[in-house]
């Protein structure tokens, strides 16, 4: 199997919608990333400092390590924690936010006692920025044996906005999130303090899908939160939650898909924003046609323009996104091409206007190859993916500047 980072673009360019420009190569970011290292996870503060984590087994345990990303490459990793009964997952990842003020915040999954799917979110903070983590515990207090998971952090108000899906409800019935499950998964979220307090405990939705991740981004009226939603009739489509600056809006839908299907895609969407405008990123399967598909809001996520279907043919979802400017975005999803997955990239206008697709690579297309992850850095994207030769994973990096 060919590497992600080894494969030459395919006579393609992230070119300005409709214009012509130079091609654009990936740049490999050396990473000193071990065998069998995998789910990465990328973050930038305001700034544009970039963060990567990953997942590395060390000696009968899991470990999470970060890395700053410099203009000579990623530094040196730096051990967050380490545990041997973490739940690993290739879907539900750990995660970093790095600070340009305050403390840095970090999670993973610890598995309890009752084994199984019952396992806890664990968070830990970082004074010295990204060095001599401490743990605080975690943002939920229910104690129930159920799966408590698929995290996003952001910031939020000086302290860490922590979001997560939560099975109290669901009884602790298994992993079979169908209609005959206990009880429903529900979206939470909370303010963690350094000091490991917590406050603005609130449920976004008392039944969500139950093992798609979430995603956020914060606007300049307050943090706009994103998940797959599931209606009583296993109706899955993405919807959006926002903070108005007093308290959580009743979610709503981004784009009427009208996916009717009767357990879990893990497939979740992906949000940016720039100033008032923002951007969602979504697969699905409604109509047993496999697509992505993509919408703007201008006025914070109250509203969203009608949803534009990415030309894909055999789209494997997992996607990301990032905004460029206010009426623009890059979009990233896996693609099925024979026996692999392709990861490309193509820049799109809110009017709906594509520029060339670009295939940055290929990896497997079954769950080892994980979550591709993009973030805008520098002078244009930094991307990370876990690389899959055989039955050996390894995460890997590279830079792509956007063109002039």
């Amino acid at each position: 199997m060919r590497s992600l980072g080894m494969v030459a673009l395919v006579g393609l360019a992230l070119a300005a919608c409709g214009e012509s420009s130079r091609p654009t190569v990936p740049r490999p970011l050396a990473l000193a990333a071990g065998t069998g290292s995998a789910q990465p996870h990328l973050a930038r503060t305001e700034s544009g400092l970039v963060v990567l984590s990953w997942l590395e087994p060390t000696e009968g345990a899991t470990r999470l390590l970060v890395s700053r990303l410099a203009k000579a490459g990623w530094g040196e990793p730096v051990e967050v924690a380490r545990g041997a009964d973490w739940f690993v997952n290739w879907a539900d990842f750990p995660s970093v936010l790095p600070a340009d003020r305050g403390p840095w915040a970090a999670h993973w999954l610890q598995r309890r006692p009752e084994g199984g799917y019952a396992y806890d979110v664990v968070m830990a903070m970082s004074l010295a920025p990204g060095a001599n983590w401490q743990v605080i515990g975690s943002p939920h207090d229910d104690g129930t044996p159920t799966e408590h998971g698929f995290v996003t952090l952001f910031p939020w108000d000086g302290g860490t906005g922590v979001v997560w899906l939560d099975g109290r409800e669901t009884g602790g019935g298994g992993h079979s999130h169908g209609a005959q499950d206990a009880g429903g998964m529900t979206l939470r979220t909370a303010r963690v303090a350094a000091d490991g307090s917590r406050d603005r405990e609130s449920v976004l939705d008392e039944l969500t899908c139950d093992c798609c991740q979430t995603d956020v981004t914060v606007t300049r009226q307050g943090p706009v939160v994103v998940y797959r939603d599931r209606s009583r009739g296993e109706i899955r489509d993405i919807a959006v939650a926002r903070h108005d600056g007093t308290a959580w809006t009743e979610p709503s839908l981004v784009g009427v898909d009208g996916w009717e299907i009767g357990g879990c895609p893990v497939n979740g969407p992906a949000i940016d924003s720039m100033g008032e405008s923002v951007v969602v990123a979504w697969f699905t399967g409604a109509e047993d046609r496999p697509r992505v598909r993509i919408a703007w809001s201008m006025d914070g996520g109250e509203h969203f323009e009608e949803a534009i279907e990415v030309p894909a043919l055999a789209a494997l979802g997992r996607v990301d996104v990032v905004a460029v400017s206010e009426r623009d975005a890059v979009l990233s999803w896996l693609e099925q091409v024979e026996q692999q997955a392709s990861l490309r990239l193509v820049r799109v206008s809110a009017g709906g206007e594509f520029g060339p697709v670009m295939e940055v690579g290929r990896t497997a297309a079954g769950r080892p190859s994980g979550f591709p992850q993009m973030v805008s850095g520098g002078d244009g994207l930094v991307l990370a993916w876990t690389d899959v030769e055989g039955e050996v994973r390894t995460v890997r990096s590279a830079t792509l500047a956007l063109p002039d």
